[in-house]
């Protein structure tokens, strides 16, 4: 199902040019896209040569994209993929690669010496390409994801997301259920990735000390030497060569429909009996990533438990603490306001509740000081900055296609649309 260029085509890493259409430049991030297969490409040559660099691979496929028969699959498949690949020889040289699924987005990353981004990325164009699960596999991964389940399953704070991301927006928790993973197959699996994991439903994010010395060529696959360029060339070069041949396959693709409007209140009741903590918390569906709200929502997500009312609730002690966060999903979004309480009965959790609901009540007429916005701003700030190569994460706020992945540029956006607030 997948046509790789011929051995001849790859053997000299040739110009990669004209295969690649230029988008927009922010900053020092330079967006590209392949016009034969989508391929969706950021690239950021940071002033730091310290000799390590990123290499990010994001597909947009989590627990959103699952139909009732694939609950899960996403998360399985973000751990089956790492057996057969050389994934575990690059660890060994210093790399540090890892990978996480979320609601709508799976993103396989790494940090790693420079010298081994060329071999890295043949690495991740073999996966793309050629990943095929055995039943062996399969059998395998059943008993870790079983057992990151039970983990999650004492961990209240994640109960109670799961549950709003569940109730609030439709969306099942990214791990699936039991019964979900037990019945898969290497056959079923193997139909997911090959449906979902394609080069126009993917974005490359590669930033740091990116090489663009000869001597990387004996990394490759070919063992050929790579021409001298500058780093985001040669980069864009070798991107070429590993994946330029992989043909798009997503055809039959439909992107899930937006959620209906909501009437009423939902609500959900989770129990959790590894600990007598209680935890009230009130989720509101809220814009996606690129709304300028959103970057509203994110300043609030910051001041909430520093409000004054946070602080005598806190202080009188019917909560031990109070906290606010923003999902930032690209299409329905979630904003979750949370009290943690001890072990209380059902009247103080109704107090607690009220006591949530009129704290978000007075945030509308909320009215802070410069200094407490300008906390806030910093804050957030902070979070969307890349910081080098600190936080790989930080790279997938870097996206042109707001409907596929994040939103155009969407950390240093938002940090402009926050200056404005």
């Amino acid at each position: 199902y997948i046509k790789r260029a011929s051995f001849l085509q790859m053997a000299e890493l040739a110009d990669s040019s004209s295969f690649w259409i230029r988008g927009r430049s922010l900053e020092d991030i330079s967006e590209y896209t392949h016009k034969n297969n989508g391929l969706r490409v950021y690239l950021s040559s940071g002033a730091n040569k310290n000799g390590v660099c990123s290499f990010n691979v994001a597909y947009d496929v989590g627990s959103r994209y699952e139909q009732p028969h694939e609950k899960g699959n996403a998360h399985f498949l973000e751990h089956a993929t790492f057996q057969g690949t050389n994934t575990w020889d690059f660890m060994s040289s210093g790399a540090e690669i890892n990978a996480m699924t979320q609601v709508d987005l799976t993103n396989f990353y790494a940090t790693l010496p420079s010298d081994k981004l060329h071999a890295y990325a043949a690495n991740e164009g073999e996966r793309m390409a050629r990943n095929k699960f055995t039943e062996a596999q399969v059998s395998k991964e059943r008993f870790v994801v079983s057992g990151e389940k039970n983990i999650g399953e004492n961990n209240p704070m994640q109960l109670v997301y799961s549950a709003m991301v569940r109730t609030a927006l439709g969306a099942d928790t990214t791990i699936g259920r039991e019964e979900d993973f037990t019945a898969a197959t290497a056959e079923s699996l193997n139909a997911f990735w090959r449906k979902h994991y394609t080069t126009d439903r993917a974005a490359i994010f590669c930033c740091g000390d990116l090489p663009s010395y000869a001597a990387a060529g004996s990394h490759l696959k070919t063992g050929s030497p790579l021409k001298t360029g500058s780093p985001l060339k040669t980069t864009l070069d070798v991107i070429h060569k590993e994946f330029g041949g992989i043909e798009k396959r997503s055809e039959d693709f439909v992107e899930p429909e937006g959620l209906a409007r909501q009437y009423g209140v939902k609500t959900a009741v989770v129990d959790c009996l590894s600990t007598p903590a209680n935890i009230v918390a009130l989720g509101f569906r809220a814009p996606s990533a690129n709304k300028r709200d959103c970057a509203v929502l994110n300043l609030i997500s910051k001041m909430f438990g520093k409000h004054d009312r946070a602080k005598e609730l806190v202080k009188k002690g019917l909560f031990y603490d109070i906290g606010a966060q923003n999902s930032e999903f690209r299409t329905d979004n979630l904003f979750m306001a949370t009290g943690g309480m001890g072990a209380v009965d059902m009247r103080a959790q109704n107090v607690g509740m009220n006591c949530m609901l009129a704290l978000v009540e007075s945030f509308k007429q909320l009215k802070p000081n410069a200094d407490e916005l300008n906390r806030a701003k910093l804050e957030l700030h902070r979070d969307y900055d890349m910081r080098g190569l600190s936080n790989t994460e930080k790279m997938l706020k870097i996206n042109s296609n707001f409907q596929k992945t994040f939103n155009a540029f969407h950390g240093i956006e938002t940090k402009a649309l926050i200056d404005g607030i």
